[in-house]
């Protein structure tokens, strides 16, 4: 089997060609042997950084020499004429053969700049036409038709040979394609790819958790971040409704409570503690002042009373980020239950950023762990253990490395955290993600934060909590393309591409670790961190101690 760089497929359809590509791909990586290395969706420029002249390459193949097999895939139908072979791109008729020797020219002139060896050869696939006539601007042998499709490999080996084994110039073509051609798949596939596969390997809670059967009403489920709890969540929470059961939904924060809202199903009632709290006491005739600085403590000691003699009308329950709550809120939560009800808790202590909250007990429980995280590149999930932010080692199980992202260190004079902030969502811009998939994390509270209180970063309006409510109580937004928020409110959400920011702490200490932890743990394809300097000294001494 060959090695694939990147290390996972693309998968999609984010542009015209892409499943056969993916398909053409899928069968070289199956059968070839483990001496090729597989590249696919490779950008170049003839001028290193240029974006003046560039193409991309469908999938490079390397093999054990260091020699270079450039595979040029076209799905649908082309035209072959006696002046060449074409393909038609929305009326313009576009020559296969120019694209072909633009990119054979462009690797051969890249690698003589580099001052690197390689033979270069290059043959065109049509997985879903036929040679239907020759052309003499290219021969028939540099073609794979979709009658020979299930030879491709062999074809492969024919004008690329095993080859004689030279580590050294093998390594020095890998790395070139890897660093200097910036080896890109194309992003909105990527993530779809991403979410999929993770998505179908975190089922693991989803599929076994519904099969335990034990006398206990209430299962507990601590899981790391990314372990696939809240698919969970929904899993239970859609097959309790098709069964026409009662179900509810808590949690403490807010944001999360308003994004299971959209998703859960209708009949479901989805609240925050406090907004259950508040709901029973408004029942109940009772208001509560919102402008004393007591308030939430009156609205508690309310629910407490009431909840005594409330109606027991949950069949299902499932309270979510329980680490984020007290034993007395969750204890009034689960007083809902019907006598024959079950409740579901999901938590992962790791993620309590609350320094007044505590782990306990809950009665009758049973408790299933779960370490795996499904959801974060491997290269976060080496960060998090590299810098001790958890106490148990977390378990990759995510087959998409990613790849380290510098810190952008900023000092405290002037606006120098907003400008590196702006330079942050630049590079994700660059990299291929829309405004819409990128998220900006600050560390620090709402209260405290700087990037918080500004509508914009650089030339990108922020979509961000005014610290307002509607007469619904409902969160007033300010518009904005992307989307900022706290590490606090962000809790239990994920975005493509995160950029945490505003991380300046005199000390890792446990409180900034967890923040730390959550705030990487909500990046699904790519992270940017930006750093105070006091703070990048710790991070970089610790990493290079580990």
């Amino acid at each position: 089997m060959a090695r694939l760089i990147p290390s996972l497929p693309i998968y999609g359809e984010s542009r015209s060609g892409l499943k056969a590509e993916l398909k053409v791909l899928k069968i070289l990586e199956l059968g070839l042997p483990s001496i090729y290395t597989l590249f696919h969706s490779v950008g170049w420029s003839l001028v290193p950084k240029s974006s003046d002249v560039r193409g991309e390459a469908d999938i490079v193949a390397v093999n054990q020499a260091g020699d270079i097999l450039l595979i040029e895939v076209k799905s649908g139908s082309v035209d072959f004429s006696a002046d060449g072979i074409f393909k038609d791109y929305d009326g313009d008729r576009v020559s296969v053969l120019s694209q072909i020797a633009r990119t054979h020219g462009a690797f051969k002139k890249r690698l003589k700049d580099r001052g690197l060896t390689s033979k270069i050869a290059s043959i065109l696939v049509l997985p879903d036409a036929r040679i239907v006539s020759e052309t003499v601007q290219w021969s028939k042998e540099q073609i794979v038709d979709v009658s020979e499709i299930d030879r491709l490999c062999t074809k492969v080996q024919e004008f690329l040979p095993p080859g004689l084994a030279d580590e050294s110039n093998q390594r020095s073509i890998i790395d070139f394609l890897s660093d200097d051609l910036c080896i890109e798949p194309d992003v909105t596939a990527l993530i779809g790819s991403i979410e999929s596969s993770t998505s179908r390997m975190a089922d693991g809670l989803t599929t076994w958790v519904p099969r335990i059967r034990a006398e206990s009403r209430v299962v507990r489920v601590v899981g790391t971040a990314g372990s696939g709890k809240t698919q969970l969540a929904l899993n239970r929470l859609r097959a309790e409704d098709k069964l026409g059961v009662s179900t509810a939904y808590f949690c403490f924060n807010r944001p999360l409570a308003d994004h299971i809202s959209r998703i859960a199903p209708s009949r479901t009632c989805v609240e925050t503690f406090h907004e259950f709290a508040l709901r029973l006491s408004r029942e109940c005739g009772y208001k509560v002042d919102f402008s004393q600085s007591n308030a939430f403590t009156d609205l508690e000691r309310k629910l407490f009373e009431i909840i005594e003699s409330y109606e027991q009308s949950r069949d299902f329950i499932i309270i979510d980020e329980m680490q984020d709550l007290r034993p007395e809120w969750v204890e009034a939560i689960l007083r809902l239950l019907k006598p024959d009800g079950h409740a579901l808790l999901l938590e992962d202590p790791e993620q309590n950023m609350y320094s007044d909250r505590e782990q306990f007990d809950v009665d009758g429980e049973i408790e299933i762990r779960s370490p795996e995280n499904f959801r974060s590149p491997r290269i976060i999930v080496d960060l998090i253990n590299a810098l001790k932010l958890t106490t148990v080692t977390v378990t990759s199980a995510n087959p998409y490395v990613g790849r380290f992202a510098e810190p952008l260190v900023y000092t405290t004079e002037g606006n120098d955290v907003i400008n590196k902030t702006s330079l942050a969502i630049q590079r994700c811009i660059s990299m291929g993600f829309q405004p819409q998939q990128i998220a900006v994390i600050t560390l620090k509270g709402r209260e405290r934060s700087s990037i918080l209180k500004e509508d914009s970063v650089g030339p990108w309006h922020l979509k961000r909590f005014t610290g307002w409510f509607d007469r619904d109580g409902s969160p007033i937004w300010k518009t904005g393309e992307i989307i900022a928020d706290s590490v606090f409110r962000f809790k239990g959400q994920a975005a493509p591409a995160v950029i945490l920011t505003e991380i300046d702490f005199p000390e890792l200490s446990e409180n900034f670790k967890r923040r730390l932890f959550v705030g990487l743990t909500r990046a699904r394809v790519h992270w940017e961190w930006v750093v105070s300097e006091r703070s990048y000294s710790l991070i970089k001494a610790m990493l290079a101690n580990d």
